[in-house]
């Protein structure tokens, strides 16, 4: 299983890549690896609309209606 990080964690090390440092840095620096970081930020730019896909509360309440009945991810 992935691990989990907190969410601070999360909201820091993605201020700092806006403030303009660089994902490896901010990795090194967070013992995060950069794809998890490149993944966070591609999460944050669907959540605040600007690139398509699931928002975070959309993909919870999937996987929270797919736990009540297994077939309405089918």
């Amino acid at each position: 299983m992935p691990m989990r990080y907190p969410a601070e964690l999360r909201s820091r090390a993605l201020a700092l890549i806006k403030a303009g440092r660089s994902i490896a840095d901010v990795a090194s620096d967070f013992d995060v690896s950069q794809a998890s970081l490149y993944k966070w930020r591609e999460q944050e730019l669907i959540d605040s609309g600007l690139n398509p896909g699931l928002s975070t509360v959309q993909s919870a309440e999937l996987v929270a209606a797919n736990r009540r009945d297994p077939r309405v991810g089918s």
